[in-house]
């Protein structure tokens, strides 16, 4: 997965935590006592990801201990580009398992548990996938539990339930009272989410955080599929990734104000596995402007990502008498400070333009200085 918004060593930090993340879930089974792996969708970003990714993925994958099924979503879909079908996944030992149609899956290895799920072939179904699976099942065995995978948006948390791929809860909450299954493992909502009051019906969110608009990522949800689960499943959600992407929201007048975001910046542990993206908003001096440049400045090296985030940011630099008269220009100097400043005091484009160099004339005057 690629981030705009990493650069360099930086991005490649992320993709070997990607990677990496495979052998992470293998030890955390292990400290849990998993016995299987579900993976809902979307373990790569795209079926056009570097061969490099997938050679090094299916690698981690071959020595995993544990049974893995693996459901295609909608970025790496079962279509003929599909990366699932590459010569070095079709390698995988048979306990990596990638879910290719409704038929149900049995291991010998999970006496009692049956695996089924509803695969993208497609970026854009045109129908409800998880409502032709469960129409395809018959009521589920005595002594047997059936984990249906997933992949999509419930309607039930979606603002329009319009589309035609929409996955309807209510099909599902049928499917559920006829005993077809016991539990639906959903995938493509990066934020953990318990879906259903009867607890059989979770998103588990995203293993590795991936962007500012996760709620809860960072997480794997450890449930009991013990035969029939019933009355209601034991979910545990677990912590499995360590990277962040944070928002940071301050208003900046003043000296003060500045320390108080240097002081929150620093705070900020695993900086080099975090994004920030800042939302400023007020009105400064020119030399507090300058300050906070330089905080941005000095920050960015420690972080994964600093920038500003423009959409969210609205900073007005205001020039006052007190930094003009400590700069002392004079000459050509002093008369374009003196022209720039009237017009930064307006409402336009080019007041905006008028701020910026005012700011550039007093970074400028500063360094002469020293």
């Amino acid at each position: 997965m690629t981030r705009y918004f990493l650069k360099g060593e930086a991005q490649a930090r992320f993709t070997q935590d990607r990677i990496d993340l495979i052998a992470n879930l293998a030890v955390l089974c292990e400290q849990h006592q998993a016995e299987f792996v579900v993976v809902c969708g979307d373990v790569f970003d795209s079926n056009q990801v570097a061969p490099q990714t997938v050679v090094r993925a299916a690698e981690k994958l071959s020595r995993f201990p544990y049974p893995v099924f693996i459901l295609p979503g909608n970025h790496d879909p079962l279509n003929a580009a599909s990366v699932y079908d590459t010569d070095v996944f079709k390698g995988l030992p048979d306990h990596i398992t990638v879910i290719r149609d409704h038929a149900i899956h049995r291991s010998a290895k999970l006496p009692g548990i049956e695996v089924v799920g509803a695969p993208w072939f497609n970026k854009q179904p045109t129908t409800d996938l998880c409502g032709q699976l469960l129409d395809s099942l018959e009521p589920v065995t005595n002594g047997v539990t059936r984990i249906v995978l997933v992949h999509g948006q419930l309607d039930s948390l979606m603002p329009d339930t319009s589309h035609p791929a929409c996955i309807s809860k209510t099909a599902i909450t049928r499917a559920l009272a006829d005993k077809k299954l016991h539990y639906v493992a959903l995938g493509d909502r990066h934020s953990v989410t318990d879906s259903d009051p009867s607890g059989r019906i979770w998103y588990s969110g995203t293993p590795l955080a991936t962007d500012f608009t996760e709620i809860d990522p960072n997480k794997v949800l450890l449930v009991d599929a013990s035969v029939g689960i019933d009355p209601r499943p034991r979910v545990e959600v677990i912590n499995s990734g360590n990277w962040n992407f944070l928002r940071v929201q301050e208003n900046i007048d003043t000296p003060d104000d500045l320390t108080r975001l240097s002081s929150r910046l620093s705070s900020i542990d695993n900086k080099e596995r975090t994004s920030v993206a800042l939302a400023l908003t007020g009105a400064l001096s020119l030399s507090t402007n300058a300050e906070l440049e330089r905080l941005i400045e000095t920050s960015r090296d420690l972080f994964a990502s600093l920038r500003m985030d423009e959409l969210r940011s609205d900073l007005a630099v205001v020039p006052d008498q007190l930094e003009y008269e400590e700069l002392a220009l004079s000459g050509y100097a002093r008369s374009c400070w003196e022209e720039l400043a009237e017009s930064a005091k307006q409402s336009n484009e080019a007041a905006e333009q008028a701020r910026d160099a005012l700011a550039l004339m007093y970074r400028l005057a500063e360094r002469g200085k020293s």
